[in-house]
C-alpha cells in the first residue's frame, strides 16, 4: 500500500531476504524532508495469518457437524451463524437466517415456545441446559429435537453468545414409541 499524492503520508510494506516484513510509514515534515518510521510486522502478520487458519478450520468443523448447531447473539436473539444441518433440518439457507430471530423462522407458538428456551437459559448462565420438545418445519413438519444451550460470556462476564445444539430425535421416539407398543400387545 503506497500514496502516489507527494507531500502525503504513506506506507509501504517491504518483504525483506529471509521473509521478514517491514511496514514503513512516511510523513511529510511542516518545513520540508519526511520523518519514516520502520517496523518489524513479521510476527504480527504470522499471528494473522495463524488466526485466520484457526478461523477457517473451525468453521469448517461447526459447517460439517451432522447435528445442527446455532449460534444467536445473547442481547437480541437474533441467529450469528448457523450450520449446514440446521439449514436442511428447517429448510432455509444461512442467508436467510442471518440477523432474524425466531419469530422470523416459525410459528409464534413454536417460536414463543423456544424463545423461552433461550431466556431460561441465559438467565441460569451456567452450564448446558437440555431440552427436548417438538417444533413444527416448512418441509418436514413436526419433529422432535433435543437441544443443549450453553451461554458464552464476554470478558466482564456478560452474555454474549447463545450456542443450541439440536439433534433432531423424532425417528429415535417413533421407534421407542412402536418398541414400547409391541412390548405391550
Amino acid at each position: 500500500l503506497q500514496s502516489s499524492v507527494p507531500n502525503e503520508d504513506n506506507t509501504t510494506i517491504n518483504r525483506l531476504a529471509g521473509g521478514r516484513l517491514v511496514r514503513v510509514v512516511r510523513k511529510p515534515m511542516e518545513r520540508g524532508g519526511w520523518a519514516a518510521t520502520h517496523e518489524d510486522i513479521t510476527r504480527q502478520r504470522r499471528a494473522e495469518e495463524e488466526l485466520s487458519e484457526t478461523k477457517q478450520f473451525l468453521q469448517s468443523i461447526i459447517q460439517n457437524i451432522p447435528l445442527a448447531v446455532v449460534v444467536k447473539e445473547a442481547k437480541t436473539g437474533k441467529f450469528l451463524l448457523a450450520n449446514r444441518a440446521f439449514e436442511a433440518m428447517i429448510d432455509l439457507q444461512q442467508e436467510r437466517l442471518i440477523g432474524k430471530t425466531v419469530f422470523d423462522i416459525y410459528r409464534r407458538n413454536y417460536a414463543e415456545l423456544i424463545a423461552r428456551f433461550d431466556s431460561a437459559t441465559l438467565k441460569d448462565g451456567g452450564g448446558a441446559n437440555y431440552q427436548e420438545y417438538e417444533v413444527e418445519t416448512p418441509k418436514r413438519g413436526v419433529l422432535i429435537q433435543a437441544a443443549s444451550r450453553i451461554v458464552i460470556c464476554d470478558s466482564q462476564g456478560d452474555a454474549k453468545f447463545l450456542i443450541t445444539v439440536i439433534d433432531d430425535i423424532t425417528e429415535r421416539r417413533k421407534s421407542e414409541q412402536h418398541i414400547a407398543f409391541m412390548a405391550h400387545h
